[in-house]
């Protein structure tokens, strides 16, 4: 497992479900830049990320009842766990063995793979480029969620974490449902209050750990 030693994730959002009449989802595009103490092995390299192909409904909900949440996940990663299957099913272990098939199945079917880029080549700084669709919930509402570093990656003492999070004009951020999580289950607070420029929203975060975030907003 790698050190990471920061980790800055920018999600722009594009409000396609305002304006095409066709789509029902946004569309999120997502910039990831990372720092390392060392340079990351070719088999380290690829990961599987959220896609554009729209889930069937049902499809969607065997997944998440599964646990698997849609978020960059090292294909080492993937590989490692779904070869425990068989395994699994041999010592009787269903629930370890329902999570493995359910994330073979979205990894292979719903996520693409995409490959991080050094910049320079040979560098400890990473970039991680990709799209991805988001359908709001039950309410209208949509939910970006995301923990960071990925999967795949440890925070060393003194590592940062930066997420961002660019809302259209017309988007109204959640202030009292967005919120980081720790996994001591402590809440932290945005680092930087909604800022408006423009009739634009942007939402961050600033942590020296490893939280789990959501922004939730409307139109």
């Amino acid at each position: 497992m790698v050190n990471c030693k920061t980790h800055e994730t920018v999600m722009t959002v594009i409000p396609t479900s305002r304006y095409s009449p066709s789509h029902d989802h946004d569309l999120i595009h997502v910039d990831s830049t990372f720092t390392t103490d060392v340079p990351i092995p070719d088999a380290e390299n690829i990961f599987f990320v959220p896609g554009t192909q729209p889930i069937p409904p049902d499809i969607l909900k065997m997944i998440k009842n599964g646990g698997f949440s849609f978020e960059p996940i090292p294909k080492s990663e993937v590989i490692r766990q779904v070869t425990d299957y068989a395994q699994e099913i041999s010592q009787n272990q269903p629930v370890a063995a329902i999570s493995d098939a359910v994330m073979g199945i979205a990894t292979q079917e719903y996520m693409q793979q995409v490959s991080m880029k050094a910049d320079p080549v040979g560098s400890t700084f990473y970039h991680l480029s990709y799209d991805f669709i988001l359908l709001p919930e039950n309410d209208g509402t949509f939910e970006l969620k995301t923990t960071l570093p990925y999967k795949g990656f440890q925070m060393p003492p003194g590592g940062q974490v930066r997420l961002i999070v660019v809302l259209p004009v017309g988007a109204t951020c959640d202030t009292n449902a967005t919120k980081g999580t720790l996994l001591n289950g402590q809440q932290i607070q945005e680092g930087t209050p909604a800022n408006v420029a423009n009739g634009v929203q942007v939402v961050s975060f600033f942590y020296q750990n490893d939280p789990d975030f959501l922004v939730k907003y409307k139109y």
